[in-house]
This record gives structure tokens, C-alpha cells and sequence, in this order.
């Protein structure tokens, strides 16, 4: 009896702390306070990479780092940050550089570099209003996640198993929400930081993943652990798809030959007597 209180007990810390997390995540970048929760920093090094020396050092306006998050976004220059916040939300980071650019009083030569940087950010053809609706909806399943792990809190005060079927349920479905989640962030990231990238040139991940994507993974892993039978189906689930995946390309690749192998020939032999 005292070891299912203690479970219980486990499980509400985990929803709490799952429940904490999300809300550090959907107000990302809102204030200077949360600009620690981005989800994409774009640093000098990037700018440099992607676009060349000449356009990061046109415009004083540059800042050393762009903070990106679901509710705003955040300049950081020598250690002093302002936020701007924003909804709905966009993880759209090259229109602070074009405003940077546009706002930057420039004269002699550097008018015409300023005008090329911007041409090279509209050059690279990225569907910002498409990546702007999947973080519309990356922001509506959080928020989906938090009623879920609200729902599982109130069904674990009145529920005796800490691990009943009420409570599976809503936890299942927080697992599949945040799975969701990451694969959003990482199309989103894709697109926004990835088109800008040129080919053959390298940048470290590490610079331009934020604290708030390694918190949303953070989540999952607690979510996939909360529960053993959770646990079980998520191991289930990801060992079952590299084999789903390796058989495919086993049937794909060796249909043709197994039926040639399995077809089978009937050769009636007549034996005639020579006399």
C-alpha cells in the first residue's frame, strides 16, 4: 500500500514537471526573463556562413545572437537583451536581420551591400507563411498537452493505481503530442535554418538548437518513462520501426527473385523401349 503511494506521488511529479516545462516552452522569447527557453539562436558565426562577412558587418543594428521562440524573439548584443513578443507564433528569424538591415543608416558604398544582403534572404526561397502555420500548430498541440496532463492530475486524485487505464490513456496521447512536437520543430528548423545553409558549408548544431528544444525532448523522455506500461510501448514502438522499415526493403528487393525461386516446373519424362 505505501509502495502505490509512492507511485502515485511519482506520477504527479512527473505530469507537475512535464506540465512546468511545456509552459517555459509556449512563452519562450515572450520577456528578456525567458528569452533562456529559445528554441533557435542565429549567431554572427551563422550570418557570417550563410550570407558573408560584408552583410553581418553592414548594419550596426546586427545583434551577436537572435533568440527565437513560440511567443517571441530576443536580440542579444554584448550581454544586453530585448525581447519582442509576438502571436501568433513564428519562428521566422531572417525578418528581424531584414528589419535590422532596413533600419541601419547607412551611406557611401554600403546602401548596395545592404540591398544585396536583403536580395539573398528572398533568394533563398524559403515558404516562411507555411513554417508560420506549423508553429501556429506546434503552439495549439502544447496547449493540447497541457489540458491532457491537467486531465491525468485530477484523474489521479480520484484513482487509486497510479498506473491505471485512465491514466494511460491521456499520457499516451502526451507522448504522441510531443513526438509530433519534435518532428514540427525539426521540418520548421529545417526550412528556416537549414535553406540558408550553403552547400558544402558546415555549422554547428549545438549554436543554433535552444534550450527550449532540448527542454521539449527533455519532456518526451519523462513522458516515455512515467509509466511501465508507457515505457513499454514506446520501446515497442521504436524498435518496431527500423524492422517494419528493413522488412519493406527486404520484400521490395526480394520479391522478384522469391517468386522466381518458388515457381516450380513439372517435366513428364516418357520412357520409350528400343528394340
Amino acid at each position: 500500500m505505501l509502495h502505490a503511494a509512492k507511485l502515485k506521488k511519482n506520477c504527479k511529479v512527473l505530469a507537475q514537471t512535464i506540465f512546468a516545462v511545456t509552459i517555459c516552452i509556449l512563452a519562450s522569447c515572450r520577456t528578456v526573463s525567458e528569452s533562456k527557453y529559445s528554441l533557435i539562436n542565429i549567431d554572427r558565426v551563422f550570418l557570417t556562413t550563410a550570407f558573408g562577412e560584408d552583410c553581418v558587418n553592414t548594419s550596426i543594428h546586427i545583434p551577436d545572437v537572435y533568440k527565437i521562440g513560440l511567443s517571441g524573439a530576443c536580440r542579444v548584443t554584448d550581454g544586453d537583451v530585448k525581447c519582442e513578443s509576438h502571436l501568433p507564433p513564428s519562428l521566422n528569424w531572417a525578418r528581424l536581420l531584414e528589419a535590422d538591415y532596413e533600419a541601419s543608416n547607412t551611406t557611401g558604398s554600403q546602401p548596395d551591400i545592404r540591398e544585396k544582403c536583403i536580395e539573398l534572404i528572398h533568394d533563398r526561397g524559403v515558404n516562411h507563411a507555411f513554417n508560420d502555420r506549423l508553429a501556429v500548430a506546434m503552439l495549439a498541440l502544447l496547449v493540447i498537452s497541457i489540458i491532457l496532463n491537467i486531465s491525468q492530475l485530477a484523474i489521479a486524485l480520484f484513482n487509486e493505481s497510479a498506473f491505471g487505464i485512465l491514466i494511460f490513456v491521456p499520457a499516451f496521447l502526451d507522448e504522441v503530442i510531443l513526438v509530433v512536437c519534435l518532428g514540427l520543430y525539426l521540418g520548421i528548423n529545417n526550412h528556416e535554418v537549414g535553406e540558408y545553409i550553403p552547400d558544402g558549408q558546415r555549422v554547428s548544431d549545438m549554436a543554433i538548437l535552444g534550450v527550449g528544444f532540448w527542454m521539449l525532448l527533455a519532456i518526451f523522455c519523462v513522458r516515455a518513462i512515467s509509466s511501465p506500461a508507457l515505457f513499454v510501448v514506446t520501446v515497442i514502438i521504436i524498435v518496431s520501426i527500423p524492422i517494419a522499415i528493413i522488412s519493406l526493403l527486404l520484400c521490395l528487393c526480394g520479391g522478384q527473385s522469391t517468386v522466381v525461386a518458388g515457381t516450380s516446373y513439372v517435366v513428364h519424362v516418357v520412357y520409350i523401349p528400343t528394340p
